[in-house]
C-alpha cells in the first residue's frame, strides 16, 4: 500500500495528468482509492490517495 498526495496545480509544469498517474498505478499492479476506501476512476483534486496492491 502507498499513501500519495497529488498537486493537480502542479501537473503541467512537470508534464503530467491524472489519468497518467492513474494508468502508472495500474501499470504497476495498483488500484487507487479513496482515503475513505472508495474507488478511484480519476485522480482530480489536490489531496491524498490510496494505492493498493491489486
Amino acid at each position: 500500500m502507498m499513501l500519495v498526495e497529488v498537486h493537480p496545480f502542479a501537473w503541467r509544469g512537470v508534464g503530467t495528468t491524472g489519468d497518467s498517474i492513474t494508468q502508472m498505478l495500474d501499470t504497476m499492479g495498483y488500484r487507487a482509492e479513496t482515503v475513505s476506501g472508495a474507488p478511484l476512476a480519476a485522480i482530480s483534486d489536490y489531496g491524498h490517495i490510496v494505492a493498493l496492491r491489486r
